[in-house]
């Protein structure tokens, strides 16, 4: 089960790295080390590993079971969420399901 959505943007917290990804249905597969999402506080989200500035909004939609992620003023993606934990993210966007583990704080070494 998902946890509360008021608890959700509490646990996305941090720096997560992408560790799977199952391309339009295909197969899961793994990906290369490096590639990050970081949530940070105020509900955004970045596409990199602790970066210097905000990232872009997202809002917990669907009473926790979504993130609705603000790719441009004018364009938004759903992230459906699958499994969220203090170690496991995994989210479907489309077909396409992207597999993440958490690695820390930006003011921790990644393990």
């Amino acid at each position: 089960p998902l946890p509360e959505s008021n608890q959700i943007s509490m646990l996305l917290q941090g720096r997560w790295e992408m560790v799977m990804i199952s391309d339009s249905g295909g197969p899961s597969e793994p990906v290369p080390p490096g590639v990050f999402f970081t949530f940070q506080e105020g509900s955004t989200v970045a596409l990199a590993d602790c970066p210097g500035e905000s990232g872009i909004p997202y809002t917990v939609i669907n009473g926790g079971g979504a993130l609705r992620v603000q790719v441009a003023p004018d364009s938004a993606v759903t992230w459906q969420l699958l499994t969220l934990n203090q170690d496991t993210l995994i989210f479907e966007e489309g077909s396409d399901v992207w597999t993440l583990t958490h690695r820390g704080d930006c003011a921790q070494p990644v393990q």
